[in-house]
Protein backbone atom coordinates (compact mmCIF):
# COMPACT_ATOMS: atom_id res chain seq x y z
CA UNK A 1 0.00 0.00 0.00
CA UNK A 2 1.22 3.12 -0.91
CA UNK A 3 0.54 6.43 1.38
CA UNK A 4 2.01 9.03 -0.60
CA UNK A 5 3.95 11.64 1.76
CA UNK A 6 2.94 9.92 5.21
CA UNK A 7 6.46 8.31 5.89
CA UNK A 8 7.80 11.60 5.15
CA UNK A 9 6.29 13.04 8.15
CA UNK A 10 6.81 11.01 10.98
CA UNK A 11 7.35 11.71 14.55
CA UNK A 12 9.48 8.34 15.01
CA UNK A 13 11.93 6.83 12.37
CA UNK A 14 14.42 3.76 12.53
CA UNK A 15 17.37 3.56 10.05
CA UNK A 16 18.13 -0.02 9.46
CA UNK A 17 21.26 -1.11 7.62
CA UNK A 18 21.43 -3.31 4.46
CA UNK A 19 20.72 -6.92 5.21
CA UNK A 20 19.56 -6.28 9.13
CA UNK A 21 15.75 -7.95 10.27
CA UNK A 22 13.87 -5.20 10.85
CA UNK A 23 11.79 -7.85 12.84
CA UNK A 24 11.20 -11.82 12.24
CA UNK A 25 8.23 -13.89 11.89
CA UNK A 26 6.86 -14.71 15.19
CA UNK A 27 8.45 -12.10 16.90
CA UNK A 28 5.33 -10.05 18.99
CA UNK A 29 5.34 -6.24 18.10
CA UNK A 30 3.16 -2.96 18.41
CA UNK A 31 3.86 -0.85 16.11
CA UNK A 32 3.53 -0.89 12.35
CA UNK A 33 6.32 0.89 9.90
CA UNK A 34 6.32 2.83 6.67
CA UNK A 35 9.36 3.13 4.17
CA UNK A 36 10.36 6.55 4.15
CA UNK A 37 13.55 5.18 1.63
CA UNK A 38 15.15 1.75 1.21
CA UNK A 39 13.21 -1.82 0.35
CA UNK A 40 12.40 -4.01 2.59
CA UNK A 41 11.34 -7.48 1.52
CA UNK A 42 8.72 -9.56 3.38
CA UNK A 43 9.38 -13.34 3.51
CA UNK A 44 7.38 -16.50 5.07
CA UNK A 45 9.61 -19.21 5.83
CA UNK A 46 12.14 -18.97 2.75
CA UNK A 47 9.29 -17.32 0.66
CA UNK A 48 9.71 -14.27 -0.43
CA UNK A 49 5.47 -12.76 -0.86
CA UNK A 50 6.62 -8.88 -1.57
CA UNK A 51 9.54 -6.09 -1.60
CA UNK A 52 8.43 -2.68 -0.35
CA UNK A 53 9.70 0.85 -1.26
CA UNK A 54 9.21 4.21 -0.34
CA UNK A 55 5.52 5.54 1.27
CA UNK A 56 4.72 2.16 1.72
CA UNK A 57 3.89 0.10 4.96
CA UNK A 58 3.87 -3.17 7.12
CA UNK A 59 3.40 -4.62 9.90
CA UNK A 60 -0.22 -3.50 10.50
CA UNK A 61 -2.38 -6.64 11.63
CA UNK A 62 0.09 -6.21 14.41
CA UNK A 63 -0.82 -2.59 15.61
CA UNK A 64 -4.54 -3.75 15.21
CA UNK A 65 -4.30 -6.77 17.24
CA UNK A 66 -1.57 -8.33 19.81
CA UNK A 67 -0.30 -11.80 17.85
CA UNK A 68 3.02 -12.80 16.73
CA UNK A 69 4.24 -11.68 13.37
CA UNK A 70 3.52 -13.06 10.32
CA UNK A 71 6.16 -12.52 8.40
CA UNK A 72 10.01 -11.76 8.49
CA UNK A 73 10.74 -8.21 7.18
CA UNK A 74 14.43 -7.68 6.34
CA UNK A 75 15.88 -4.18 5.18
CA UNK A 76 17.30 -5.19 1.87
CA UNK A 77 19.19 -1.65 1.06
CA UNK A 78 20.12 0.65 3.36
CA UNK A 79 16.69 1.89 4.79
CA UNK A 80 15.05 4.73 6.48
CA UNK A 81 11.52 3.46 7.75
CA UNK A 82 8.66 5.57 9.79
CA UNK A 83 7.52 3.82 12.87
CA UNK A 84 4.08 4.10 13.56
CA UNK A 85 2.62 2.90 16.95
CA UNK A 86 -1.24 2.16 18.42
CA UNK A 87 -1.47 5.82 19.14
CA UNK A 88 -0.09 7.24 15.99
CA UNK A 89 -2.53 4.84 14.36
CA UNK A 90 -5.30 5.66 15.68
CA UNK A 91 -5.08 9.25 15.43
CA UNK A 92 -4.22 8.96 11.46
CA UNK A 93 -7.30 6.66 11.27
CA UNK A 94 -9.31 9.53 13.03
CA UNK A 95 -7.55 12.13 11.19
CA UNK A 96 -7.53 10.30 7.82
CA UNK A 97 -10.20 7.87 6.98
CA UNK A 98 -8.81 7.22 3.71
CA UNK A 99 -5.53 5.82 5.72
CA UNK A 100 -8.02 3.10 7.50
CA UNK A 101 -9.41 2.21 3.69
CA UNK A 102 -5.86 2.03 2.77
CA UNK A 103 -4.50 -0.47 5.14
CA UNK A 104 -7.04 -2.46 5.35
CA UNK A 105 -7.32 -2.89 1.33
CA UNK A 106 -3.41 -3.79 1.87
CA UNK A 107 -4.69 -6.43 4.37
CA UNK A 108 -7.50 -7.72 2.19
CA UNK A 109 -4.83 -7.58 -1.23
CA UNK A 110 -2.18 -9.68 0.96
CA UNK A 111 -4.69 -12.18 2.37
CA UNK A 112 -5.55 -13.08 -1.17
CA UNK A 113 -2.26 -13.00 -2.63
CA UNK A 114 -1.61 -15.65 -0.04
CA UNK A 115 -4.27 -17.75 -0.13
CA UNK A 116 -4.03 -17.53 -4.21
CA UNK A 117 0.16 -18.88 -3.35
CA UNK A 118 -1.32 -21.72 -1.27
CA UNK A 119 -4.12 -22.31 -3.85
CA UNK A 120 -1.52 -22.95 -6.38
CA UNK A 121 1.30 -24.57 -4.45
CA UNK A 122 -2.38 -27.50 -3.88
CA UNK A 123 -3.06 -27.97 -7.57
CA UNK A 124 0.68 -28.13 -8.42
CA UNK A 125 1.17 -31.09 -5.98
CA UNK A 126 -1.97 -32.56 -7.43
CA UNK A 127 -0.96 -32.55 -10.92
CA UNK A 128 2.93 -34.05 -9.58
CA UNK A 129 0.90 -37.21 -8.47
Amino acid sequence: MKVVGLCRNAQSTRSVPAGTAVFHEGDFGHEMYGVIWGEVQLSVGDRVIASLGPDEVFGETEVLVVCPRMVTAVATKHTVLAVIDRDCFLHLVHDMPLFALQVMTTMAERLRSDAYADHRESLANIRAV
